[in-house]
């Protein structure tokens, strides 16, 4: 067991017309919800950004979205599911997510979750569903 000190959570929207989104996203990992978004323009149409929670945290009210406030352990990670949850929002409700990659601890006893690996087409929306849950790799 290790405490989880940085979560990196890499987003990549799709290219076509609409993909973007101004709704809200979330990612649960050890059994928490955390807040993704940063002060640019986030989820638009052909961006791929990498978010950080916890050390060196680039995300928006970082100490509300820290592993370490509570401290959380690796072995939460395996004891909960880990996803990604979207709440519709703003003038472009629906997303299309191309994929998403979550890397607990990066460095060399990183582990790592991906969804949409082999398939990089999923529309999120009020009426499409709101969550994908993360694989192990």
């Amino acid at each position: 067991m290790a405490a989880i000190n940085r979560i990196d959570v890499l987003i990549a929207t799709a290219t076509g017309a609409g993909a973007g989104t101004d709704g809200d996203v979330y990612i649960g990992v050890a059994g928490r919800e955390f807040y993704i978004d940063s002060a640019q323009d986030d989820f638009e149409q052909g961006n791929s950004f990498t978010y950080v929670l916890g050390q060196g945290g680039n995300v928006l009210q970082p100490g509300f979205n820290d592993p370490r406030s509570p401290q959380l352990s690796t072995l939460d990670a395996d004891k909960w599911p880990v996803y990604l949850r979207f709440e519709p929002g703003g003038d472009n409700p629906e997303w299309h997510l191309e994929g998403v990659i979550v890397t607990v601890n990066p460095g060399p006893n990183q582990v790592q979750y991906r969804a949409l690996k082999d398939a990089p087409d999923l529309w999120l929306g009020q009426k499409m569903g709101k969550q994908v849950f993360l694989k192990k790799q």
